[in-house]
C-alpha cells in the first residue's frame, strides 16, 4: 500500500520589515563608523573652521550611533522569542572575521602582538570586542526581558522608566557638584543601563501615541538645539562635551527623538530592495572595519588621510568623505558576500535534513 506524504508545508509568515527604521538603524552603524573614523582614522583632521570643528567633536563622541542601535534593538526584540538560530546569526560573524583576520596576517606576515592573536582566537570568551559581547548578552536576553514586561500595563511600565531615570540621572546629582560631569553610568552598571534603554524603546512599542511621540520629539529637539547653541555660545568644546557624553539624559533624549522621527516616516516600499539588504550587513560591517587585528592596517599603513593633513578645509572634507565612503562599501560588500555563502550553505544542509526524514518516512 502506497502512503502519499504532502510535504509543502506552509511557511509562518513573517513580519515585515519596517523600511523607515531599518534606514534608522543604518543610520546609528554609520555614526558609529564615523566615530572610529575621527578617533582612530585621523579623517577630518587639519579641519579649521570652528562650526565645523563642533560638529565633528559632537559627531566623534560615537556614543549616539551605540545608544541608538541599542534603542532600535530593545524595539525589535520586545515582540522576539529567543532562538538558538538567532543568536547564532549574531556569534557567528564574530568568529567569522576573527579567523580570517588571523588566517590574514599570517599569510601575509603582518606585524601583530600576541596578545591580539590570542583575543582574535577567543573574541567573544575574552571580551576582544566590548560592544559585540555586550550586544551579544543584550540580544540573547532581551527576549526573556520582553516576555517579563509584555503584560505589564502603562502606567507601571512608566513607573519603572521614571525611577531607574532618578536612579540615574537625579540621585548620583546629590553628591556632585554642578559643574562635574554626567556619572559614567555605562561603566558602573552597563547592563542595567541597556535594560533602562530597552525599557524606553519598549515603552515606545507597546504604547503607540500620537500625541506622545509628537510631545517628546518637540521636546527632545528643543533640547538638541539649545544645547547645540549653548555649545556654539559656550566655545569650548572640552568644557561642554559632557552635555552630549555617553549617557547624559540630552543624549538619551537625542536618540529617542530620532528612533521616534524614523518610526513616524513615511517611506517608500520600493525602498526596501536596496534599503533591506544593507541593513542586513551592517552587524558585520562593524565587526570588520573594528577588527582589533585589521583596525591598525586600516587606519594606519591604508589610511589615505594622511596624504592631505594640512590642506584646505573643502579638500579635507571631501577626501575623508570619500575614504568613509570606499571603506563603507567594501566593508558592506564583503558582508554581503558572508550572507549569501551562509544562506547558500544553509539551504544545502536544509534539503538534504529533509530529504533524510522524507527517506525514514518512506
Amino acid at each position: 500500500m502506497s502512503v502519499s506524504i504532502d510535504t509543502a508545508v506552509a511557511a509562518p509568515k513573517k513580519a515585515e520589515r519596517n523600511v523607515a527604521l531599518e534606514i534608522c538603524r543604518i543610520s546609528a552603524m554609520v555614526l558609529i563608523f564615523f566615530h572610529h573614523s575621527i578617533t582612530k582614522g585621523g579623517v577630518f583632521a587639519g579641519v579649521s573652521a570652528k562650526p565645523l570643528v563642533t560638529l565633528i567633536n559632537f559627531l566623534s563622541q560615537g556614543w549616539l550611533g551605540v545608544i541608538l542601535f541599542i534603542l532600535l534593538t530593545g524595539y525589535f526584540t520586545m515582540d522576539m522569542k529567543f532562538s538558538v538560530k538567532g543568536a547564532l546569526k549574531v556569534l557567528a560573524p564574530v568568529w567569522v572575521y576573527s579567523y580570517l583576520a588571523i588566517i590574514l596576517f599570517s599569510i601575509c606576515k603582518f606585524p601583530s602582538s600576541p596578545d591580539l592573536f590570542q583575543r582574535s582566537f577567543m573574541p567573544v570568551i575574552m571580551q576582544t570586542y566590548w560592544f559585540p559581547v555586550s550586544y551579544i548578552v543584550f540580544y540573547i536576553f532581551g527576549p526573556m526581558l520582553g516576555a517579563g514586561i509584555r503584560n505589564v500595563k502603562m502606567g507601571w511600565h512608566l513607573a519603572i522608566i521614571a525611577f531607574l531615570t532618578i536612579c540615574f540621572y537625579v540621585l548620583p546629582y546629590t553628591h556632585l557638584q554642578i559643574n562635574e560631569i554626567t556619572p559614567n553610568i555605562s561603566q558602573q552598571n552597563q547592563f542595567m543601563f541597556w535594560i533602562y534603554l530597552f525599557l524606553i524603546a519598549s515603552f515606545i512599542k507597546k504604547f503607540p501615541n500620537k500625541f506622545f511621540d509628537n510631545f517628546w520629539m518637540c521636546l527632545g529637539a528643543l533640547v538638541v538645539v539649545f544645547s547645540y547653541m549653548y555649545i556654539f555660545l559656550w566655545n569650548n568644546w572640552p568644557d561642554t562635551w559632557h552635555m552630549f557624553d555617553r549617557t547624559s539624559w540630552q543624549m538619551i533624549l537625542l536618540c529617542v527623538l530620532i528612533l521616534l522621527t524614523f518610526k513616524n516616516m513615511k517611506v517608500r516600499k520600493s525602498l526596501g530592495r536596496f534599503v533591506l539588504p544593507l541593513a542586513t550587513t551592517m552587524w558585520g560591517f562593524y565587526l570588520i572595519h573594528d577588527n582589533v587585528l585589521l583596525r591598525d592596517k586600516i587606519w594606519g599603513d591604508w589610511n589615505l588621510m594622511r596624504i592631505f593633513h594640512g590642506r584646505g578645509d573643502l579638500q579635507i572634507i571631501l577626501y575623508s568623505f570619500a575614504e568613509m565612503l570606499m571603506l563603507f562599501v567594501i566593508g558592506t560588500a564583503i558582508e554581503y558576500g558572508r550572507l549569501r555563502l551562509f544562506r547558500l550553505i544553509g539551504n544545502v544542509f536544509q534539503k538534504r535534513f529533509r530529504g533524510g526524514k522524507l527517506e525514514k518516512a518512506n
